[in-house]
């Protein structure tokens, strides 16, 4: 903002932007339309991004249906990894944004917002959230609340009582709704995730914090197995799973269970997502008591399908050694041809 604004303390500022809410206005989807093309539009003109890598959604209250949101139109606007973040600044200041710098969240997390003057509000304001394109929980949020109305309307009424209490302090108003966002984004990635049905098993990835349960009751087994595993999972899924740029199907657990059973038959991984060739290997393993009743080819043949539905894939590997018969087996039925000949064969299906 101008540096008159930016000079403010947080009460001048709550004061002259307090918080209040009004009825859900459908025309809050056309104004988001309207402005992502004039966003786009200019980032593609000026040549900063794209029509290929752009991607620019609706997300905050005012993009859930029904429910009573500040007419502020919040905007996710993800760029690669090659964006030029300093020509980029400049060209959405040209579209009359004011640009607020976070040196605790340094570029590319950058908010630009709009509508906002030292007088207060003027016209349609905006607040435009520029991030490198990954996996963010905004639209989880919106779409799960989306179609969870009752879960809505609780959001709208712990919203309500908020607005009074945090009229005019804004910060405090965002703090109070973190504990209630971060439960539904939970539930709403668990929704989001796929779930892959076999005649025998479901299939399932396991969220973020699902992932670092399941390797805290791994630590604590008696098996050194299990520990190495959980130490796998914490030195390397974790960090990969965390971080938003990675596509977290490719960086979490696949838990195989019985059909209509909590009873986990064993797991699948994939050892990161394709590189640029189409190549992703994946690795997987059986509880004891379930080896040799074909689960686990049943469960590869599976996760092969869903990789069919995958553009970017084209080529699995899986890497086993000649002295596990059974590995060689789930891989030799699923099609899989042998292409090492060292103490760890390589076997490759393309797709």
């Amino acid at each position: 903002m101008n540096k008159l604004l930016n000079r403010m303390n947080p009460q001048e500022l709550g004061s002259l932007f307090p918080i209040f809410l009004t009825k859900h206005n459908p025309a809050w989807s056309e104004l988001f339309l309207q402005e992502k093309d004039l966003i786009a539009g200019r980032l593609v003109q000026e040549k900063k991004c794209t029509e290929d890598t752009l991607r620019i959604r609706h997300i905050g209250s005012t993009s859930i249906p029904g429910i009573m949101a500040k007419p502020t139109i919040d905007i996710l606007l993800e760029i690669t990894n090659a964006t030029n973040c300093d020509h980029l600044i400049r060209e959405i200041k040209n579209l009359g944004y004011h640009y607020i710098p976070k040196p605790e969240n340094p570029p590319p997390h950058m908010m630009f917002v709009k509508g906002y003057t030292p007088e207060g509000f003027r016209g349609q304001s905006y607040h435009l959230h520029v991030r490198y394109r990954g996996d963010w929980d905004e639209p989880y949020f919106r779409n799960y609340l989306s179609a969870h109305p009752l879960i809505a309307k609780e959001y709208e009424d712990l919203k309500i009582s908020l607005a009074k209490k945090f009229r005019y302090d804004r910060d405090g108003y965002t703090a109070a709704k973190a504990g209630f966002i971060s439960r539904v984004n939970e539930c709403a990635r668990i929704a989001a995730m796929p779930v892959i049905e076999t005649k025998r098993l479901n299939i399932r990835p396991l969220t973020c914090k699902e992932l670092e349960a399941y390797a805290k009751d791994l630590m604590g087994a008696d098996s050194p197995d299990d520990v190495a595993m959980a130490e796998a999972i914490c030195n390397d899924l974790l960090p990969c799973l965390s971080d938003h740029r990675n596509h977290p199907l490719f960086y979490t657990m696949w838990i195989m269970t019985l059909q209509n059973t909590p009873t986990q038959a064993g797991a699948l991984c994939f050892h990161g997502a394709p590189d640029t060739k189409g190549v992703v290997e994946i690795g997987y393993g059986t509880e004891q008591e379930f080896r040799n009743k074909g689960l686990m080819t049943e469960a590869v043949a599976a996760m092969i399908e869903w990789m069919r539905t995958c553009p970017a894939i084209k080529t699995v590997v899986a890497n086993t050694t000649p002295d596990n018969p059974a590995s060689v087996r789930v891989l030799e039925k699923n099609g899989f041809n042998k292409k090492g000949r060292n103490s760890i064969a390589a076997y490759c299906l393309y797709l």
